[in-house]
């Protein structure tokens, strides 16, 4: 499918696509965002238990994850901008998260923090491992 901008129609950039069958432009609307899931709510509501944007950085860091499919992944521009977040915001809500045990974050200097979202199930079932062990040495 060839995509080709049309300027100057609108004040708004309009898209066109080549309809293959035709052999002429057809309009091409931009696709709807969505946040995909599912989204566990009980890691939400941890999330917005933190002060600030961080339930906004919450938000763009779920809807990455749903766009890359991928273990981890960087935080981008686009997505902040979504959600009304500025860098310094974000910067402070990650380490909120972080702080949280929500994701985990990996920093380089002069990039974008790489960051991974911790399942709580896998907190909680790692957590009831242990106590298993602990109390099995209790006896």
């Amino acid at each position: 499918m060839l995509l080709l901008p049309v300027r100057n129609m609108t004040n708004s950039e309009k898209r066109l696509r080549l309809d293959f069958a035709t052999g002429k432009l057809v309009s091409n609307p931009k696709k709807k965002l969505f946040l995909r899931g599912p989204v566990p709510m009980d890691w939400l509501s941890q999330a917005a238990e933190l002060p600030g944007k961080t339930l906004n950085v919450a938000l763009a860091i779920w809807w990455i994850n749903g766009m890359t499919q991928s273990e981890s992944f960087k935080l981008t521009r686009k997505s902040l901008s979504l959600l009304c977040i500025k860098r310094d915001a974000a910067s402070t809500s990650l380490k909120r998260l972080e702080g949280a045990g929500l994701i985990k974050v990996q920093r380089k200097v002069g990039q974008r923090p790489t960051i991974s979202i911790i399942h709580l199930q896998d907190i909680k079932s790692n957590l009831s491992s242990n106590e298993a062990c602990d109390f099995s040495r209790e006896t």
